[in-house]
């Protein structure tokens, strides 16, 4: 995940500008909107590097699976008909 190095006194200089810009009221709800974003950018990071060390075509098989594994594993799916 995304690992910023940031100290005590620049968090504090952060926190102070935040509510000089925003003001009192507002500085809840730009922190839950802030959280979200950072939330959404960790889970598009993370999908992006599921896709780039398991890539699967765009029908959701594996690549790497040949043929016969898939008729494999497609048999053995199958109830017998009777």
């Amino acid at each position: 995940m995304l690992t910023l190095s940031i100290g005590f006194g620049e968090l504090v200089v952060i926190l102070l500008v935040t509510l000089l810009v925003v003001g009192p009221r507002e500085v809840a709800r730009v922190a839950r909107v802030l959280g979200k974003l950072y939330r959404r950018a960790g889970n598009a990071i993370s999908d992006l590097r599921g896709h780039m060390e398991n890539p699967s075509n765009p029908d959701g098989s594996n690549a790497a699976t040949s043929g016969s594994e898939r008729e494999t594993s497609e048999n053995a799916n199958k109830t017998p008909a009777g």
